[in-house]
């Protein structure tokens, strides 16, 4: 059976649900979406995977891991199906975790084994819910093309639209608020709501009513196939080279290496690097990305059950050796905290926003034998200095919280303007 080993999010951020392919709606949580574009390998056996703030597991927003149907006759005589059964060697072969063994011989389903866990991540997935997630990481999907977020009243917002995709041609704008959907109306949208909705069939057409600085806009969307875009790159006055990287993809490296070469050749001397609502992607890709702005060393460190944590070095040269600061929020998860951390434990970039989320834990996702999956925590992650992630976050050194949404223009953007300063003259 295909196995597929990744980081997490929990079942809801801030209204966004699991993978951050969730949060792109085309969305996948840049995430992720995916959280929210989340990506996932499509390795069979031992791919390590980082998400995302938001993923496609949209049946399972908002509610409990779904009971596994078993005979009545199984019920009764306390033996479990087969399917539990596979279940159970997984969780006593790989969780992080375990629950005794006596404990795991009482399950009759699939819920009870992983309600036996206590692990915040661990999930079945029916062949149907597998299904979704698989379509959410394969970096292709049917919709319309931008990331959402959350303002501070907790409404689902647009904080990017993707250049030439459906939704910027329908116009739709970064800070524009979910109001409805087709004929779905709702004051209290959750992320995974709105990717419900708003993704269909390639061809086929959403109406979507939103809020624009207070005034109601319908916008009428065909939706496509979007790629969503995992590094975009511009430079800022100042000789400062922007790079945003919305997700780990397996290209991200080479065109993070691609931007720099670029904005150097037109003169760019110092570089802000913005991780923020980036979600994470395949881990390997993490360690890419890191290597590009690292002289060497550890990126991250990696604890299995009962071992003592591994080290994993850089994967590649440094690709530039100019000052950089770096943009992260409590929606920067997974990989690219583990981006974010092994910079700044080097002293190689000033880390300017909030908070991160604090996913540092990897998950094993596991083909059964029915089609759906299973996923467990099988190791967690540390920081090159050895502190953990998960439940902790990474912090700024320059703490500046935000609007998501003044994202949209860079003069409205503090957080921008504070990396910028960091980096002096």
């Amino acid at each position: 059976m295909g196995r597929r080993e990744h980081f997490c999010s929990p079942m809801v951020r801030r209204g966004r649900t699991l993978l951050e392919g969730l949060r792109r709606l085309g969305v996948t949580s840049q995430e992720r979406a995916e959280r929210e574009g989340c990506v996932v390998s499509r390795r069979s056996d031992s791919a390590l995977l980082v998400f995302v703030s938001a993923a496609l597991l949209l049946s399972l927003a908002g509610c409990s891991t779904p009971p596994l149907a078993t005979s009545s006759g199984s019920r009764s005589t306390g033996s479990a199906s087969p399917l539990v059964a596979e279940v159970r060697d997984r969780i006593a072969s790989d969780a992080y975790s375990l629950p005794d063994t006596a404990t795991l011989g009482q399950a009759t389903s699939v819920a009870q084994l992983v309600g036996f866990l206590h692990d915040r991540y661990a999930e079945y997935l029916d062949p149907t819910q597998a299904k979704l997630f698989a379509e959410s990481s394969s970096g292709s999907y049917g919709g319309i093309g931008v990331t959402l977020g959350n303002d501070p009243q907790g409404h689902v917002i647009v904080t990017q639209v993707f250049k030439g995709a459906p939704a910027a041609q329908a116009g739709l704008k970064v800070g524009d608020v979910f109001q409805s959907i087709g004929t779905t109306a709702s004051a209290h949208w959750t992320t995974d709501g709105v990717i419900a909705l708003v993704r269909g069939p390639v061809g086929s057409q959403v109406k979507l009513m939103m809020l624009r600085a207070g005034s109601p806009v319908t916008l009428n969307v065909t939706r496509a196939q979007v790629e969503a875009p995992s590094v975009e790159h511009r430079l800022l006055g100042n000789n400062t080279g922007y790079i945003r990287v919305s997700q780990l993809s397996d290209t991200a490296a080479q065109d993070v290496r691609t931007a720099i070469a670029d904005l150097t050749s037109k003169g760019a001397k110092r570089f802000v690097i913005d991780l923020r609502d980036n979600s994470g992607g395949p881990l390997q890709n993490a360690v890419d990305v890191a290597s590009t702005l690292l002289n060497g060393g550890t990126v991250y460190g990696q604890q299995s059950r009962g071992q003592s944590p591994q080290p994993v070095a850089t994967s590649g040269a440094q690709a530039t050796t100019a000052p950089i600061a770096l943009l992260i929020n409590g929606d920067t998860s997974s990989g690219a905290e583990i981006v974010a951390a092994s910079l700044k434990d080097a002293k190689r970039a000033v880390l300017v926003g909030t908070k991160t989320y604090g996913d540092g834990s990897i998950q094993t996702v596991d083909t059964l034998s029915n089609g759906g999956s299973i996923k467990l925590t099988t190791a967690k992650i540390l920081t090159p200095s050895g502190n953990p992630i998960d439940g902790v976050g990474v912090s700024p050194d320059v703490a500046l919280a935000m609007d998501p949404s003044l994202e949209s223009a860079d003069k409205t953007d503090s957080q921008l303007q504070a990396a910028i300063a960091a980096l002096g003259k």
